[in-house]
């Protein structure tokens, strides 16, 4: 991050540093990344912010993590819900294990939100007990 600004993928980073720094280096994609993954690991574990994330695949294919960053200061309730959804959590009607793993999503909108599909396949099952 730098003055405010979200750098998401490598390329939106690359191009950061060129229009910041004039940079037009010749270090390898595979470099950039790790250096990439490293700074945001540091920044990070810096703030005093809690963060999750998601792996998904295409067609069986692993792509980048999307990160969440949660805001337990102005919503808690939903966060520890989020949290609880992402780790995978028994339900109080019928016990079963719910969790956003395997779901599918049907909506991406680049720098906005994430649509995800029916969590319990429609059985009415409740996380609250």
């Amino acid at each position: 991050m730098y003055k405010k600004e979200i750098i998401g993928s490598l390329e939106d980073f690359l191009r950061w540093l060129i229009r910041n720094y004039e940079y037009y280096g010749e270090t390898d994609y595979n470099t950039l990344t790790e250096v990439t993954k490293e700074n945001l690991k540091s920044f990070i574990s810096k703030t005093n912010k809690k963060y999750c994330y998601f792996d998904f695949s295409i067609n069986g294919e692993m792509q980048e993590k999307v990160i969440f960053e949660l805001f337990y200061d102005k919503c808690p309730q939903t966060c520890n819900h989020f949290m609880s959804l992402c780790k995978g959590i028994k339900t109080s009607n019928s016990g079963e294990n719910v969790s956003y793993e395997n779901t599918l999503i049907h909506r991406i909108v680049k720098d906005g939100y994430i649509q995800g599909g029916d969590l319990d396949n429609h059985r009415k099952i409740s996380i609250y007990y």
